[in-house]
């Protein structure tokens, strides 16, 4: 965290504190981006959690904005990488984790059936153009990655029908 961003979360009247308010943030990002914020609107189970979903290129990403049991707002950005494979699992598992070593700030993850790049920041320490930039990085590094794993197990790539 730089010093500015510690002196605005500290001291800034613009304190993110509601889901409302979080979501406001996401419907600037989201027009920055060219996307509509209403078009791009999922449904949510959960009235501490709302979400996106918006392309970038060929790449999926997911924007959530949730409330956690600490209280604090937090931005969760998602992008479904590759769906297991069917053979070679425990090396494909390795060449995720391997390549977790090397994603500064973001993770990897496996969620159900599908390889994930994820990143989780609390929205106060976010700004449009930081959080413009973490969307951005999420696609090229899903992109990336999803290239690698399909070349090297023949992985399918996510894509919605």
């Amino acid at each position: 965290m730089t010093l500015n961003s510690l002196f605005k979360t500290f001291f800034s009247a613009d304190k993110i504190d509601t889901i409302d308010e979080a979501s406001k943030l996401i419907q600037d990002l989201l027009s920055s981006l060219g996307t509509s914020h209403e078009e791009s609107k999922m449904e949510m189970e959960s009235k501490d959690m709302l979400g996106w979903m918006i392309t970038i290129g060929n790449v999926y990403v997911y924007i959530y904005v949730f409330r956690a049991d600490d209280k604090k707002i937090y931005l969760k950005i998602v992008s479904p990488v590759v769906f297991l494979p069917e053979k070679n699992i425990l090396p494909f598992y390795r060449s995720l984790l391997e390549a977790n070593i090397y994603l500064n700030g973001f993770s990897v993850g496996v969620e159900k059936n599908l390889a994930l790049i994820l990143r989780v920041k609390r929205i106060e320490e976010v700004g449009i153009e930081e959080a413009k930039k973490l969307v951005e990085q999420t696609a090229k590094i899903s992109l990336d990655m999803s290239e690698k794993l399909i070349d090297d197990f023949k992985a399918v790539k996510f894509e919605i029908q």
